[in-house]
């Protein structure tokens, strides 16, 4: 049996396994909206939206094959595996590339920062649930937070925002959050899938 010290520094690092590597996706997603406003500038905003496209494909695939991710089975699953990867491979890269061409980083980066309430939101709407009072709240105070900053700093950000753009990143965000929910009930369909016995 294994000593209890050591037991607990194997679930401390398993634990903090994940905690890094969601550090870590976070200070890549922050840093996009800066990034793909650095690459506007100089490139058209479909060739940016292709390229993410290209690379975010060359990692997801390698990762899909190692994990030996199973094809959808059921006409519902193609829905949502077609649903999430339209969403999140083709329309947000493009819709974003193009709003974050006319407006800042700094807006760019504050409305994508409300995807976690957008994704709540659709979360809730699929699962018939009925956020708690004190999430909704939460998202109120959230969701002001972002509009004043975005109003009392227009200029941020090294470029000149414009509604117009700011319109185009909410579109693509909204429609990410929604293929973020679509994957997120695939998954939940293949672990089921995946657990139920061979004889059920």
């Amino acid at each position: 049996m294994a000593h209890p010290s050591r037991r607990f520094r194997r679930s401390a690092e398993g634990s903090l396994a994940p905690i890094g590597i969601a550090g870590l996706i976070m200070i890549v997603w922050g840093a996009t909206p800066v990034a793909t406003r650095l690459a506007v500038a100089d490139l058209d905003p479909l060739f940016v939206g292709l390229l993410r496209t290209v690379f975010a494909g060359a990692l997801a695939l390698p990762i899909a094959l190692a994990l030996r991710q199973r094809l959808p089975k059921e006409r519902r699953g193609w829905l949502l595996l077609a649903i999430s990867g339209a969403s999140g491979f083709i329309v947000f890269p493009l819709l974003y590339s193009f709003g974050q061409r006319d407006t800042s980083a700094m807006h760019g980066g504050m409305i994508l920062a409300a995807l976690p309430i957008f994704t709540g939101t659709y979360a809730a709407l699929v699962e018939r649930r009925r956020p708690t009072p004190r999430w909704i709240v939460g998202c109120v105070i959230a969701l002001a937070g972002e509009c004043a900053l975005i109003a009392f700093r227009a200029g941020s950000g090294g470029a000149e925002p414009t509604l117009f753009g700011d319109l185009l990143v909410l579109l693509s965000a909204l429609l990410v959050a929604a293929g973020y929910v679509a994957g997120a009930r695939l998954s939940q369909a293949g672990t089921a899938a995946w657990r139920r016995p061979s004889g059920a």
